[in-house]
């Protein structure tokens, strides 16, 4: 998706703090999102936005946040090292759209995602009861791949006593604070169904120019 228009689209739903994680890379912060360009945005439209990676490990995905480089491991256990010595933070995101039983991940996570906007509705409620059990701090994402489910997923920490930007406080706080997360997963040909066609369309004409 085009940097600034998940931009212009967080601004829309109101957002004041996002995190683009892209699996695998980190590359749209060292252009569009570079440090000086983040702050441009915060400034100029109320948005910060938290550097962050999606990993595809031997266990499924796990996520890091408050990161300064892309993550290289591809193990469970490497991949939470190498983002604990970057001072990140650890989400497991979709924790029962996997093939292991994320109980035994759980203790190495800080954060877990308990409302995904592309998980269905039991995997969520399992998550939250998860979380629950284990005392981890709860998150919602949108994991968003289409500008219309930004924001359609969110944290929301009513009782924000950090300021936007410092991401300290913010690290702190998203450990610490009561927060909700609210809304609801699109129906599944707005999501998966519309991602699938679209990368049929995108091999097509690959192929047609070839």
């Amino acid at each position: 998706m085009d940097p600034w228009k998940i931009v212009w689209a967080a601004n829309i739903r109101d957002l004041s703090i996002i995190s683009v994680t892209d699996h695998g890379t980190m590359d749209v912060y060292a252009e569009a999102f570079s440090d000086d360009n983040r702050r441009k945005i915060l400034d100029r439209h109320g948005l910060c936005i938290v550097k962050g990676m999606e990993v595809s490990t031997d266990v499924g995905d796990v996520i890091g946040i408050f990161l300064d480089r892309e993550i290289q491991a591809t193990t469970f256990d490497d991949v939470v090292s190498e983002i604990r010595e970057q001072n990140g933070l650890v989400i497991l995101p979709h924790p029962y759209h996997r093939e292991v039983n994320p109980e035994v991940l759980i203790e190495d996570v800080d954060l877990v995602e308990v409302r995904n906007g592309r998980c269905r509705e039991n995997q969520n409620e399992k998550a939250i009861s998860l979380a629950k059990r284990f005392g981890k701090p709860v998150l919602g994402g949108s994991d968003a791949h289409i500008y219309w489910e930004i924001g359609t997923i969110v944290t929301e920490l009513p009782d924000r006593n950090y300021e936007i930007g410092d991401e300290s406080h913010m690290r702190s706080h998203l450990l610490t604070s009561d927060r909700d997360t609210l809304g609801s997963p699109l129906p599944y040909p707005m999501t998966h169904g519309v991602s699938f066609a679209t990368s049929r369309i995108k091999s097509a004409l690959q192929a047609v120019m070839a």
